[in-house]
C-alpha cells in the first residue's frame, strides 16, 4: 500500500495529465477565465508580479484570478485542495510562478 505523500501525488499527477489533455484538446477562451498561483516567501514579491501580470494581460483586478502562497508547502496543499474540489478530474491552476529559494519547502521540492 502507497504511504499518504505517494497517493496524493498520484492523484496529483492523474489531474494535472487530464487538465493538460483538456487545455491541449479545448479553447479555454480569454485569459481572465484563467488561474495563477503565485509562490513567494516575500510578500512584495507577490504584490509586484500582481502588478506586472496585471499590465501584461490588462485585467483590472488581477487578484480575482491569482491565488497566493508563502511557501511550497502551502502551494501544495492549495493545489491538492483545488483538485479535491475538483474530484481530482482537474486542477484549475493553469500557471504557477514559483519561487526556488523559499523555508520550509522550496519551489524545488514542491514541484
Amino acid at each position: 500500500m502507497p504511504k499518504r505523500n505517494q497517493t496524493n501525488q498520484v492523484d496529483l499527477q492523474k489531474a494535472l495529465i487530464r487538465r493538460h489533455n483538456f487545455k491541449k484538446n479545448n479553447d479555454l477562451g480569454k485569459f481572465s477565465q484563467r488561474r495563477i498561483l503565485i509562490v513567494d516567501d516575500q510578500s512584495f514579491n507577490i504584490d509586484a508580479m500582481l502588478i506586472i501580470l496585471q499590465y501584461s494581460i490588462k485585467i483590472k483586478d488581477c487578484s480575482s484570478i491569482c491565488d497566493s502562497a508563502f511557501d511550497g508547502q502551502q502551494a501544495l496543499d492549495r493545489v491538492i485542495k483545488n483538485c479535491k474540489q475538483n474530484k481530482g478530474m482537474a486542477c484549475d491552476y493553469d500557471l504557477i510562478l514559483m519561487d526556488c529559494n523559499m523555508p520550509h519547502m522550496d519551489g524545488y521540492e514542491s514541484t
